[in-house]
Formats: structure tokens, C-alpha cells, sequence
């Protein structure tokens, strides 16, 4: 069933540059966030609960998130038919040869693309603690929340004949309760495939997941990619690095966002957090302000 929102949005023509000014919007009230390396990265990198806030408060209350989320995945609703019918065209690089007769799939991050952590980030604050405290104990809770917008468009998805695959960062160990908090809530989980993709679920399969996309592709048309981080999209290579160099990255691939890529808005955490700070959170909390601060532009 679609959710009545995305039904509105879509009949008053919604496009996807308006979804995309709100998730930006979104993105650039971000005051801080964590290491990305973990799934889902973290929220608390040692001393800095205090900077999530203002982030987590947006993604946990605000009906402006729920407004971004709900745009992205109407957007995607409405261009699910032409990536469907043309089947010369495919959404992951990894894609290659003669791919036109497979059936098609979508690829689906899980933390804040489909589930809602945002509860989990609240106790880090309300505990002052930080990841990875909690983490596994959270995930095996099974109590995320449907990320707004996902569960409507995923069984819609399902219901067109895709093929619904969900790659995520959390860990091998970690399954059983991220699949149970996927079907307690109605995502789709084909029978007899296995959709769920964890880190470490092979020897090869890190915290790129170039190797699983490229195992999926193997059998099905990848039709559209959903993430709320660089790296759902492209390689480590491309999705870390400097702030202009994961710019460029991305821009190079500019035909397919909002036709086949679909990023979700992520205030909390993730590799631009990284990126300004070098990829060292073991740093002293001023220290990790200060970098912060000097990698934005104030335009003066």
C-alpha cells in the first residue's frame, strides 16, 4: 500500500529536485556526527555527544525530515516504471556485459535509508556515552523504526516484480535481529533469495560494498540504488577523501541521481563527517570543533 503522503506528492507532480532541496537543506543543518566506518558509523565518536543534538533531534522529531524522506521515495516511485522499461539501462557501476534480459532489482541501504536509528542515537546523548555502546544490543532489539516513506515504496517496488535487496554495514553477527526488524515491520524479504546483505557475510565482503553489488548484479538488472552515504553509490575510493574530491566523484555520475540513485538525508552521521575530520575521531572534542568549524565556508 502506498502511504497516503507519497500518493499526494506523486499526483501533484512532485519532483525530484524539490525532495532533493530538502534533503540537503536537511544535510547542511547538520552540526556534527561520526565514524562511518561501523555500521551505522556511529553517533558519538568519544566526547562529542553534545554536537549530535541538533542532528539527532531533526531526524528523530521533525516533520521536515519526514517530508525529505517521504519526497525521495515518491520521486523514486514515479521514475520506477522507465528504469523498469528501459533495460539497456542499469543503476551500479559493477554492472557490466549483457544484463538487458535479467530481472530487475533495487539495492537498499538499511540504517537511515530503511530503518530509523535515530532512538538509538537519543540514548547515546541521554546515556553520554558513544558508539559502539548499545550498538549490537540495539540491533538485536529489532525496534528501529520504518524510515518514512521506505516500507510503502519497497512492497510497491515488490509488487512490480522487483527483486528488493538490502546491503548494509552492520555485521555478519548482527542479522538475525536486523531481519526481524525488517519483517516485523512488512519490508519485503523474497522467499528462497538471500536479500539481506551484511558486512563480513563473505571473507571479501568489507566496508565497500562494491563486492556485494557486484554479486547481485551478477543476476539481476539493478534498476535503482538507495543510500544515505557516497558509499552505497560508488567504491571507498570515490566516497572518502577530501570534501571536493567526494564532490567531483559524485558529480561525474550526475545523470543518475533522482533517475536511479536516490540518496537520503543523514544529519547524524557519515563519511562527510570523516572527510572534515581527516578520518581521526580519536581526537580531543575541541580539537574535533575546531576541524569542523574550518571546513565549512562562510562565504567572507
Amino acid at each position: 500500500m502506498t502511504h497516503p503522503a507519497i500518493s499526494r506528492l506523486r499526483s501533484e507532480g512532485l519532483c525530484f529536485a524539490a525532495a532533493l532541496s530538502l534533503l540537503f537543506t536537511a544535510c547542511a543543518a547538520s552540526p556534527s556526527a561520526a565514524p562511518a566506518a561501523a555500521a551505522p558509523a556511529s553517533a558519538g565518536a568519544p566526547g562529542s555527544s553534545d554536537s549530535l543534538i541538533h542532528a539527532t533531534l531533526y531526524a528523530n522529531t521533525s516533520a521536515e525530515y519526514e517530508a525529505a524522506t517521504l519526497g525521495v521515495y515518491a520521486s523514486a516511485e514515479v521514475q520506477l516504471a522507465e528504469a523498469l522499461r528501459d533495460a539497456s539501462h542499469t543503476a551500479a557501476l559493477e554492472q557490466s556485459g549483457e544484463f538487458r534480459a535479467l530481472p530487475p532489482a533495487i539495492i537498499l541501504d538499511v540504517d537511515e535509508t530503511v530503518l530509523d536509528n535515530s532512538p538509538f542515537e537519543v540514548r547515546l546523548i541521554e546515556d553520554g556515552t558513544s558508539y559502539p555502546t548499545g550498538w549490537n544490543e540495539w540491533c538485536n532489539e529489532s525496534a528501529a523504526r520504518p524510515v518514512p516513506g521506505a516500507l510503502e515504496f519497497t512492497n510497491y517496488a515488490a509488487s512490480q516484480g522487483v527483486t528488493v535487496f538490502y546491503v548494509t554495514n552492520r555485521k555478519e553477527p548482527l542479522k538475525a535481529g536486523t531481519h526481524r526488524n525488517l519483517v516485523k515491520h512488512g519490508f519485503p524479504m523474497k522467499e528462497g533469495v538471500d536479500t539481506l546483505l551484511m558486512r563480513d557475510g563473505r571473507p571479501e565482503w568489507d566496508s565497500d560494498k562494491t563486492s556485494r553489488r557486484a554479486v547481485i548484479a551478477e543476476q539481476y538488472r539493478i534498476v535503482m540504488l538507495f543510500g544515505d552515504n557516497a558509499g552505497d553509490f560508488v567504491g571507498l575510493g570515490d566516497a572518502k577523501g577530501t570534501a571536493a574530491a567526494r564532490s567531483a566523484a559524485l558529480e561525474r555520475h550526475g545523470d543518475r541521481w533522482g533517475r536511479s540513485w536516490f540518496m537520503l538525508p543523514n544529519p547524524m552521521y557519515g563519511y562527510w563527517d570523516e572527510s572534515a575530520l581527516g578520518g581521526n575521531y580519536q581526537q580531543p572534542a575541541a580539537e574535533l570543533r575546531r576541524l569542523r568549524v574550518r571546513a565549512m565556508d562562510a562565504k567572507r
